[in-house]
């Protein structure tokens, strides 16, 4: 498929047959030093990122830097889409972690329903997942269910609409972000748990979200889920994450 329209030359054969020739091509071994420049640059960064998050406001991107940094050994992740799958990606995954997202599936269609089935047919771990307001809402009968267990935690970052929409450079310029793109609201999940029977927490700024990760990362004898929803400030979060990338620059 010439996608790009430049293709000048195309060899038919079977890809052994081509590897194999060429090998017999003798070519010099390269000799740069790409990968020794980028793993330098990998741990000078490691150091900013701490720097940073020494004096970084309390927005989504220093919530998540905490939830991450509270992760169990040997848990599931599941991450919701749009934002979340873009913070998440910001500090290094944990190997013995298994992470999850319907990222480039069906938008933010189905996030909890599929944490939920994952939670279920994996009863000897901890399912995590990280989930937008938005998302969270759309989603919110994944949890009428009746075979729902104490195995599954829920984290809705609520900040009060699609975030997403104000870090993407398109949408966070035209009038119409609040009320056609972002999905603008000020609900919480609180009575949605209290509907389904979900352990319900809250937390509005980093002492108190800190204070609840021990109890709440924890398996626990309770066989019902655990939901905890973080309240972070609407209109600093892309502020934040754009000082963020040019604390890097």
């Amino acid at each position: 498929m010439d996608t790009y329209r430049k293709l000048s030359h195309s060899i038919e054969c079977n890809p052994s047959e081509l590897f194999n020739k060429v090998l017999d091509w003798k070519l010099p071994m390269h000799t740069s030093s790409f990968g020794l420049k980028w793993k330098k640059i990998d741990y000078l960064n490691k150091d900013l990122m701490l720097s940073f998050f020494e004096q970084s406001k309390y927005s989504d991107l220093s919530v998540f830097e905490l939830l991450l940094d509270y992760l169990p050994d040997n848990s599931i992740l599941h991450m919701g889409n749009s934002s979340v799958v873009r913070y998440c990606q910001l500090v290094d995954p944990v190997p013995s972690i298994q992470y999850y997202s319907n990222r480039g599936t069906s938008g933010i269609d189905g996030s909890t329903s599929t944490a939920c089935g994952a939670a279920l047919i994996s009863n000897d771990k901890l399912n995590i997942l990280f989930s937008g307001d938005v998302s969270f809402f759309y989603d919110s009968n994944a949890l009428w269910s009746n075979h729902l267990g104490g195995n599954l935690r829920i984290v809705v970052v609520n900040n009060a609409g699609g975030g997403i929409f104000r870090i993407i450079d398109g949408p966070s310029k035209v009038d119409q972000l609040e009320e056609f793109f972002e999905t603008k609201q000020d609900f919480s999940a609180e009575k949605i748990c209290e509907a389904f029977n979900v352990d319900y927490h809250k937390a509005t700024n980093l002492s108190e979200l800190e204070q609840l990760m021990p109890q709440f990362m924890v398996e626990t004898d309770s066989d019902r889920p655990m939901l905890l929803e973080v309240f972070t400030p609407k209109l600093d979060n892309d502020a934040e994450l754009k000082r963020f990338f040019k604390h890097f620059k």
